[in-house]
């Protein structure tokens, strides 16, 4: 009975340590991607935002964004705070009507300037996200060992709808 009453409190102990030690990441998901914003913005002012979920820090040092045509590695050193967003981007600055519709947004990383793209993104045409605004696109986050830590799809056209019947049942 001694033996089963240690066992259990070792358990329990376990449990809670491993469960304090987890409790102190983050995670980072992808949060954002606005593929193809249009003619009028170009094809630089497409973005992808990540957002650390929480509850403690991540270090996204060398993380790699992919749409699976180009890919572009998060530079050494960087850190992203609990519920801190970090915004990639094909230009610096990106005013309000071409970012999210209501407000400008400041790239935390320019990837035609990062020097950290597997190949030159090109700034016309259909960009980083090679869809041309009509077709699927998807963005995966990849861990530095290659583990996929988020991804996202999104499909042009969208599903169709079909019109929903009502009746009343007497």
């Amino acid at each position: 009975k001694k033996q089963i009453m240690q066992k259990s409190l070792l358990i329990l102990l376990m449990f809670f340590i491993l469960g304090s030690a987890r409790a102190q990441f983050g995670r980072v998901v992808i949060n954002e991607i606005l593929p193809w914003p249009g003619n009028a913005c170009g094809t630089t002012a497409e973005f992808v935002e990540l957002y650390n979920m929480g509850p403690g820090p991540v270090n996204i040092s060398c993380y790699i964004i992919s749409d699976g045509d180009y890919s572009i590695t998060i530079p050494t050193g960087t850190i992203l705070q609990p519920g801190q967003f970090y915004v990639i981007s094909g230009q610096d600055f990106i005013p309000a009507p071409c970012a999210n519709i209501a407000t400008d947004i400041v790239a935390d990383l320019n990837w035609t300037t990062c020097g950290c793209t597997n190949a030159p993104i090109p700034t016309t045409g259909d960009g980083f996200m090679t869809d041309g605004g009509a077709a699927t696109e998807q963005i995966a986050l990849l861990s530095p060992g290659g583990v996929v830590v988020d991804a996202v799809a999104r499909g042009i056209p969208a599903e169709p709808s079909v019109n929903i019947l009502s009746s009343s049942i007497g």
